[in-house]
């Protein structure tokens, strides 16, 4: 940084080229504007922004619901103040650098159940459910339901005007009247009326699906289920990311075994 004697310029503030103009109460000073820096075109790099990105949207995904984010709110041990923070520190375990991985769920805990089955079309989603003895003891009706849909590589990069994202997300959250247990099957939960909100399920190849149900229990204490992910498209994609990420896991434990090279220090005689 130089400072401007005797003010041979006058008084100069702003910017000019690469050069800043700063008056102040001890004088003009000048100093050179530093350049932006230029981002990596390493694939460490790209990997890295392209996880990131992923990570948002499903953070975000998560973060639109009401009635997850409230839940997320109540997570102690989870880095983070916020519920944002805290669900995009869960996230961030699981993703890869283009898309969520087979273990990232919609919440840590909760209620086990499992997803079964997953329907759709233009207007409506339907899961299954296979309900375990806590949610068939607890449960009282009604109840409410979260689904995020999660839909990457699209099998076309556009139609018409339409261009779609690598990654998108759905997300959906309704009341029902009963979710109808009885401890023998399995449950369905259905959203519908929801004009033309999942066309784009076909368009992609590989589409998880996740599903939360919120109820009370006798005394009106609130639960909620946890469950993993539901692979409803995208089987071969995921087999061959995960089989070539098992052989470079077991090579770089190989590696791992195999002696260092020691040097022995030669000296002159």
């Amino acid at each position: 940084m130089a400072r401007v004697k005797g003010q041979y310029l006058g008084k100069v503030s702003g910017k000019i080229d690469d050069l800043i103009f700063k008056t102040t109460k001890s004088g003009s000073f000048v100093y050179k504007n530093k350049r932006i820096r230029k981002s990596s075109d390493s694939k460490a790099a790209k990997d890295n922004n392209n996880r990131f990105s992923v990570v948002v949207g499903f953070t975000n995904a998560i973060h639109d619901s009401i009635l997850l984010k409230r839940t997320w709110r109540t997570f102690r041990n989870i880095k983070g103040n916020r519920p944002y923070d805290k669900i995009h520190s869960f996230v961030s375990e699981n993703s890869k650098s283009d898309f969520i991985g087979m273990y990232a769920k919609i919440l840590p805990e909760g209620v086990v159940c499992e997803i079964k089955g997953f329907e759709h079309d233009n207007s409506s989603v339907e899961f299954e459910i296979k309900p375990y003895d806590d949610l068939i003891k607890l449960y009282k009706d009604p109840f409410s339901a979260v689904a995020i849909i999660y839909l990457n590589t699209p099998v076309t990069k556009r139609k018409g005007r339409k261009v779609f994202p690598n990654n998108t997300f759905i997300m959906v959250e309704e009341d029902f009247d009963s979710l109808g247990i009885n401890g023998q099957n399995n449950v369905k939960v259905k959203f519908e009326n929801y004009d033309n909100k999942f066309a784009e399920i076909d368009d992609y190849q590989r589409v998880r699906v996740y599903i939360s149900v919120f109820f009370n229990d006798g005394d009106d204490k609130v639960y909620w289920t946890y469950s993993d992910s539901f692979l409803y498209k995208g089987h071969e994609l995921d087999s061959v990311f995960y089989d070539e990420m098992t052989k470079r896991l077991r090579q770089e434990r190989e590696d791992a075994k195999k002696p260092l090279l020691k040097f022995r220090r030669i000296t002159k005689r």
